[in-house]
């Protein structure tokens, strides 16, 4: 085939032009104008100049296709108009149904929603349910698809608007009517005013305005009536204050008052003809009072009136009849006052004689004749202050002979601080003066004895007490220096004592190897009141016990810690090490007893560890079988952990044998042909610490 397209080309170009025109022809038979349009392409690329036949076949199917086109348009354009008819067909069905829905559906409901309204407004309306009538009406105003008849709907609730109007009118004009006959001119007026506040506006507003005026005045008129009768009836009955409240009632009414001035000129009558009755009724108990002596319950008879709500209109009357009690009642005072001070200054009762002055003196609006009063006062108080100071006098007398020089003092002082001015002040202080010097005198005296008879029994202590209690004595001493000399000398004659009796004790007591008492022997006597003379002696001899006891206590030491570490006790030994190292008052031997504890401290890091293995195991064997354990070194290093060598775990009751710590090669040798790979290379392996296997 390629030399065939080689060397004919021509030939083989006109088989192609052939077959492309058969297969034009058959497509153009088919009506297949796609593909027939591609098929003349390929003809046309395949004619050449002088191929006439083709040419006219290729012109011949132009032709078909022009004519296959224009009979396909011819074809399109008979189903466009078909559908066209179709479509429009379906638009005028849907028109009709849009115009049914939108128009005649909605119209059919209006109107049966319109007849519903009125029939159920009627109904309502009949019933005299005028809201309900109207609410009717407004359901099918509001309704959400429209109202086509709103104009009807509203001159219907206009109607029974007005029909309402009527009825309330009505109902509140026969409702006021009632209560007004009835006296209840408030719920009268509150019947109109229902009706002007009633829902919508109320038609006749003027006609219920004139019937509120015309009930207002006759309820005015009435109460004007009531008030009169009512002020009548309680002055009748001497309640005046009522009979104001009658008028106050009338003039406080909640609509006003229209004989205001006339309820006013009457209240001002009853208000003089309750100042007088209230006038008569003080003057006649004031008179009664008075006359039995209680002149407190007259005057305040008085007051009431002065203090009468409204004021009192005969004032200057009241309190000139005031005055006049209130002097009588002084003069009653005054001369109660001067028979009851006579009366208890006669029988020695001083403090009561001035209070009886003084009561006088301090009475409720104050006392007309108190210069009289302060006289009789000076005469009483110039009596009682000479009798005090007789007996004062008379009683430091006794006192001082039997030697209560305390009580003595206390006679004057009691006179000196008596009841107002101890005029005789001088006199009591000469007294008082020579009675503490016989005072000081005496007990310097005491003192002298006890002291010098306690210091004779060795009670120091009570020695110095007498010549302090002396020195500290109330008033002060008078003979202090003197008393101060001896207290020197009886300390200085103590010190030697205690300081003898210290340095004997200590010596027993170092005797019998008894350090800390010698010591607190010295302690007792550098620490003694009042301080140690021979301080220096005392610390001399306490500093050379201490070092003895220091050396004692560190050899002890020493030989319990030997004792003990022999034993295996090194614990034991340590403690005893640290006791000494803890003692009081100092360590001699510090850097000789951390020697030793430092020779004992890894034993005891030993013990501490086989003492850790008994909290978890129970030891079976402490040292290791020579028959399991045959090398020597082996068990020397099993020994020298101070380990148990086998144990039993108290939790799981497992044995176990002590691994000590060393060094050993781990892994097979190059030369062991028979070793896997994870068997090498071999090395060391170093144990840091011992443990348990088992």
């Amino acid at each position: 085939l390629s030399d065939a397209q080689d060397r004919f080309p021509e030939l083989i170009r006109l088989r192609d032009l052939d077959q492309a025109l058969q297969n034009g022809a058959s497509l153009l038979a088919r009506g297949d104008l796609n593909r027939l349009d591609a098929c003349m392409t390929r003809v046309r690329d395949l004619i050449r100049d002088g191929d006439d036949d083709a040419a006219t076949a290729l012109s011949e199917l132009k032709d078909g296709l022009a004519r296959g086109r224009e009979a396909e348009r011819a074809a399109n354009r008979r189903r466009l108009k078909r559908r066209i008819l179709v479509a429009s067909a379906a638009i005028f069905a849907l028109c009709l149904f849009i115009y049914y829905q939108v128009e005649i559906v909605p119209a059919r409901e209006d109107a049966a929603a319109f007849d519903a309204a009125r029939t159920q407004a009627e109904r309502r309306e009949e019933q005299g349910e005028f809201a309900d009538a109207l609410s009717a009406w407004d359901g099918y105003l509001n309704r959400a698809e429209g109202a086509r008849s709103a104009s009807d709907a509203r001159a219907a609730q206009a109607q029974i608007r007005s029909h309402w109007d009527t009825a309330d009118f009505e109902r509140a004009r026969a409702s006021a009517m009632t209560m007004e006959q009835s006296g209840a001119f408030s719920r009268a007026l509150a019947a109109w005013d229902a009706y002007l506040g009633r829902p919508g506006v109320a038609a006749r507003t003027k006609q219920a305005d004139a019937a509120k005026a015309r009930i207002a005045a006759g309820w005015d008129a009435s109460d004007f009536a009531n008030a009169t009768a009512r002020a009548q009836a309680s002055e009748a009955t001497g309640d005046f204050s009522e009979a104001l409240s009658a008028w106050d009632g009338y003039l406080n009414r909640a609509d006003g008052t229209r004989s205001a001035s006339d309820a006013r000129a009457a209240q001002e009558q009853i208000r003089s003809r309750w100042d007088a009755a209230d006038f008569g009724l003080a003057e006649a108990s004031a008179a009664t009072e008075g006359e039995s002596g209680n002149f407190s319950e007259a005057l305040a008879a008085w007051g009431t009136y002065l203090a009468r709500d409204g004021g009192a209109k005969r004032r200057s009357d009241a309190e000139a009849a005031q005055n006049a009690i209130r002097s009588r009642w002084d003069t009653v005072d005054f001369e109660r006052a001067q028979a009851s001070a006579a009366t208890l200054a006669q029988s020695g009762d001083f403090s009561r004689a001035l209070a009886a002055w003084g009561t006088y003196l301090a009475r409720d609006g104050g006392a007309k004749r108190r210069s009289d009063a302060e006289a009789a006062q000076n005469a009483i108080r110039s009596r009682w202050d000479t009798v005090d100071f007789e007996r004062a006098q008379a009683s430091a007398a006794t006192l001082a002979q039997s030697g209560d020089f305390s009580r003595a003092l206390a006679a004057w002082d009691t006179y000196l601080r008596r009841p107002g001015v101890a005029a005789r002040t001088k006199q009591a202080d000469i007294a008082k003066a020579r009675i503490a010097a016989a005072w000081d005198a005496s007990d310097f005296a005491n003192a002298t004895t006890r002291a010098q008879a306690s210091e004779a029994t060795g009670d120091f202590s009570e020695a110095l007490a007498a010549w302090d209690t002396y020195s500290s004595r109330e008033g002060g001493s008078k003979r202090s220096l003197e008393a101060t000399a001896l207290k020197n000398e009886l300390l200085v004659r103590w010190d030697t004592s205690d300081f003898e009796r210290a340095r004997s004790s200590s010596t027993v007591m170092e005797q019998a190897g008894k350090f800390a008492e010698a010591v607190a022997a010295w302690d007792g006597y550098l620490g003694r009141t009042g301080g140690a003379v021979k301080a220096a002696d005392a610390s001399s001899a306490k500093q050379r016990l201490l070092s003895l006891w220091d050396t004692s206590d560190f050899e002890r030491a020493r030989s319990t810690a030997a004792d003990k570490e022999s034993n295996g006790d090194f614990v034991g030994a340590l403690a005893a090490v640290d006791a000494y190292l803890a003692r009081s008052g100092g360590v001699g031997h510090k850097r000789k007893a951390w020697k030793i504890k430092a020779r004992l401290l890894p034993g005891i890091e030993k013990h501490r560890q086989a003492e850790s293995v008994r909290s978890w195991a129970v030891v079976l064997q402490k040292t290791p079988d020579p028959d399991v354990v045959t090398r020597a070194t082996d068990r020397e290093k099993l020994v020298a952990t101070g380990l148990p060598w086998r144990v039993r775990d108290r939790k799981s009751g497992i044995e176990m044998l002590l691994v000590p710590a060393g060094s050993y090669m781990r892994g097979s040798p190059d030369s062991d042909g028979e070793a896997a790979s994870d068997e090498r290379p071999q090395h060391q392996v170093t144990i840091s610490k011992p443990f348990y296997l088992g």
